[in-house]
């Protein structure tokens, strides 16, 4: 009888054990590793705001830039750029707006995806500004942790009260971007924390805009990471199995 009793408790003991370690384990998720998009020309040599250790600039600055086909040393326009896996439109951001095409600034360096108003290359509207929104689209769901947003004197001015990159910098740690996440609200960003990858945003859709009262600017390049499925999701469904091994043993042993 004795022998019995303890075989009976032994399963209820180890799945005590076996969930609590699960339960820990699950609130633990693996980090994913960054990766980066690149699509601004140059490397090193950007001195503006947002460059410094830690931003994501400083990240990409050695990467190979990401053409929708070769790079040319052009910039490229289109309705719709793809880089493979992330697609790149752009849309006017209120009803009744006329279409717009992206605008990915290629010369001179350190510019990115923008937005052309006009349609037409003209070169005074190659920022996000106002109601355009550019939008970038993944093939599967990430996290969005940064992008670098860069201000050069050759890509002057910035839009109201930010005409040179050392007006921008005077208010670097203020001034803010609008993003939207799969078709959500729009949401206020500090430039700040975007460009030294602190958002953590997940979804497929990203999309962006000028907010009121700060700079126009490019998505030079993007930081996101795998959104992690919980690292102890394969040893959980190890842990219910055999739960339910000792749980028809002990039914088969008691009977």
């Amino acid at each position: 009888m004795s022998v019995l009793k303890k075989s009976c408790k032994l399963p209820g003991v180890l799945g005590a054990s076996l969930f609590f370690s699960l339960a820990t384990a699950l609130s633990l998720p693996a980090e994913a590793a960054s990766t980066y998009y690149k699509f601004y020309a140059g490397g090193t040599g950007y001195a503006g705001p947002y460059s410094g250790a830690g931003t994501v600039y400083d990240a990409t600055k050695s990467l190979a830039t990401l053409c929708p086909g070769a790079c040319t040393g052009s910039d490229i326009f289109g309705a719709s750029l793809d880089f493979g896996t992330v697609t790149a439109t752009a849309t006017a951001g209120l009803p009744g707006g006329t279409g717009q095409r992206v605008w990915d600034d290629y010369a001179p360096n350190f510019g990115g995806l923008g937005v052309d108003t006009l349609g037409v290359g003209d070169a005074s509207e190659d920022q996000i500004s106002g109601t355009e929104v550019l939008k970038l689209t993944f093939d599967d769901q990430v996290r969005l942790t940064g992008l670098a947003t860069l201000f050069v004197a050759a890509h002057q001015g910035f839009g109201t009260g930010f005409g040179t990159p050392a007006l921008v910098s005077a208010s670097k740690d203020t001034i803010k971007l609008k993003i939207s996440v799969d078709g959500g609200s729009w949401m206020d960003f500090l430039f700040k924390n975007a460009n030294n990858n602190l958002l953590g945003l997940v979804g497929k859709e990203f999309s962006f805009m000028q907010a009121d009262g700060s700079p126009t600017y490019y998505v030079g390049a993007v930081a996101v990471s795998a959104v992690p499925l919980p690292a102890a999701l394969p040893l959980m469904a190890s842990g219910l199995a055999l739960l339910g091994f000792f749980g028809l043993r002990r039914k088969n042993t008691a009977a």
